[in-house]
């Protein structure tokens, strides 16, 4: 539901709930950065993640409380999910150390369906020495890595391709229930035209004319010295053959270039092979997040 829709939301006594708004985006986002303060927002991205909203795919609600307990909020939602048919609800912003907010959903009959990790690598202490000759076996095998913004240049396909390959590798990602696949138009608004996009570091693996892997990398505008890694895969048939960890000894170089203290990535817990290419390389796992679901009757 876009956020200008009217709802009818439950009153409280002690709160008032209202549509968000557009003069509400500043407070959100300070508010978000209160809760997270290791994982601060950037208005500028929320907008540009609310501009380019699918409405053809996706639905969003939003609601505003103003002096009122979370549990008020949850109430409100609860209803609408009602007044929709919904049959499984999701909440997924709980660190396994957030113990109050981890009490206040399994009260309430959540159950956990999820966990994973953000990882974190020390670009400056990183110690290339011990990955020597990982990127020449891959080119041996006449693998060429290159960079999104080097195969517009070349390729006028360039993009379709980089998202269809995407799409493929992101198809093995574990997640919960049936995941809906990207739009291209998505794919332009979040990994090209978003303002924390960075082509130079969005790298693919090339086969000939034939995109087989990539490990895409953002900047965060309201960390300036991270890095944040995004999604890293290879097709089915290419995998075992070096190709993960030459992409990402590329996104290593290129924080080091740029001058990059940090990055940060996240991976499901049962991703295995990925998690191992990351301990491998010295990244650091923070406490799991959690997503917790609930079957409505």
């Amino acid at each position: 539901m876009s956020p200008d829709q009217n709802t009818m939301l439950p009153q409280r006594v002690n709160a008032r709930l209202r549509s968000f708004g557009e003069a509400d985006y500043p407070r959100v986002v300070e508010l978000g950065t209160a809760v997270f303060p290791d994982e601060p927002w950037s208005e500028e991205e929320f907008r540009h993640w609310d501009a380019s909203w699918d409405h053809t795919r996706y639905e969003r609600h939003r609601v505003v409380a103003e002096d009122a307990a979370g549990r008020t909020i949850y109430e409100a939602l609860q209803a609408e999910l009602r007044r929709r048919g919904a049959t499984i609800v999701h909440a997924g912003v709980a660190k396994e150390t957030m113990t109050e907010s981890i009490a206040f959903l399994t009260r309430r009959g959540f159950v956990e369906v999820q966990r994973g990790f953000e990882s974190r690598l020390d670009v400056a202490a990183f110690d290339f020495a011990r990955f020597a000759g990982a990127e020449e076996r891959v080119a041996g095998r006449g693998i060429i890595l290159t960079t999104l913004a080097a195969e517009r240049q070349r390729d006028p396909d360039a993009l379709r391709k980089a998202y269809e390959l995407q799409q493929a590798c992101g198809r093995d990602v574990p997640a919960v229930g049936e995941v809906t696949e990207t739009s291209f138009e998505m794919f332009l608004a979040h990994d090209v035209d978003r303002p924390t996009a960075l082509l130079d570091a969005f790298f693919l693996a090339r086969d000939g004319d034939r995109y087989v892997g990539l490990s895409a990398m953002q900047r965060r505008l309201a960390q300036p010295d991270v890095l944040s890694q995004h999604l890293t895969g290879v097709r089915r048939e290419y995998r075992g053959r070096g190709i993960a960890m030459a992409l990402k000894l590329q996104t290593v170089k290129y924080a080091q270039t740029h001058g990059y203290r940090e990055i940060r990535t996240g991976n499901d817990a049962r991703n295995r092979p990925m998690l191992r290419i990351n301990e491998a390389m010295g990244f650091v796992k923070e406490p799991a997040w959690i997503t917790f679901e609930k079957r409505l009757g």
